[in-house]
């Protein structure tokens, strides 16, 4: 699909980003040429991802704080909501002017995202499945840092 960022007024891509990798950054850097203003959401501490029996390396604080300061993010902020929480989410993207959502490659097809996305376009809001960057996840990095 070809975008046209002076459409989009702000988009929000959420995500995790502990143990910040070059994956991260194309991630956000993507989502950043598809809008005008990119607002970044960092999971909550007290949120686990389905699925992944670890909890995080640093803090909220901490990667929100390094999210903040890329060039490409406008707005880093912590999110303690689950994104399944749909009603909260629809109103949080209406009250703050969000066009766009733009999602991590690795969950395109999800259950997740095949309930929420013709949700959120209902509500006049796009989703972008961004590409993954081959080769890299914060798995196999945490799998390579504690084996070692």
């Amino acid at each position: 699909m070809s975008f046209d960022k002076s459409c989009a007024r702000r988009a929000v891509a959420f995500g995790v980003f502990d143990v910040f990798h070059v994956g991260h950054l194309r991630y956000l850097e993507y989502a950043a040429q598809r809008c005008r203003q990119l607002w970044v959401g960092i999971r909550a501490d007290q949120l686990q991802t389905p699925g992944k029996n670890h909890g995080t390396v640093f803090t909220e604080k901490q990667r929100c704080e390094l999210v903040a300061a890329l060039r490409c993010v406008d707005h880093a902020f912590v999110f303690s909501v689950p994104l399944d929480d749909h009603p909260y989410w629809l109103d949080w993207f209406n009250r703050h002017d969000v066009d766009v959502v733009i999602v991590g490659g690795d969950w395109h097809g999800s259950e997740r995202w095949n309930r929420l996305t013709p949700r959120l376009k209902e509500a006049d809001i796009d989703v972008i499945f961004a590409p993954r960057t081959p080769g890299i996840s914060s798995s196999k990095i945490r799998k390579t840092l504690f084996n070692l």
